[in-house]
């Protein structure tokens, strides 16, 4: 009963299903990791030596593949935050 009453709160919708509940911490876990490794390779410079040793021909697909999977990823969250599991932006 009190499921039925959160879920009419909910902007008439019964297929909005709310916030994963590791999401607000994972985004500042994720942001903390960020700062760490940014503030890291300002001070030694250390991302950039890659360039040197991993040859463009492997840079550019392993890219184009990590891109893939993101957009992938991206989609697959937006369907799961929906009852139904579709692709719902508005």
């Amino acid at each position: 009963m009190i499921r039925r009453e959160r879920r009419a709160n909910r902007h008439g919708r019964d297929d909005l299903v709310g916030e994963h509940p590791w999401g607000d911490a994972g985004q500042l876990l994720l942001a903390a990791l960020f700062f760490v490794i940014w503030i890291g390779d300002q001070l030694l410079g250390y991302t950039t030596f890659l360039n040197d040793v991993v040859p463009l021909f492997v840079r550019i697909p392993v890219g184009t593949l990590l891109l893939i999977l993101a957009g992938y990823l991206s989609t697959a969250a937006c369907g799961s935050c929906s009852a139904k599991g579709g692709r719902r932006l508005t």
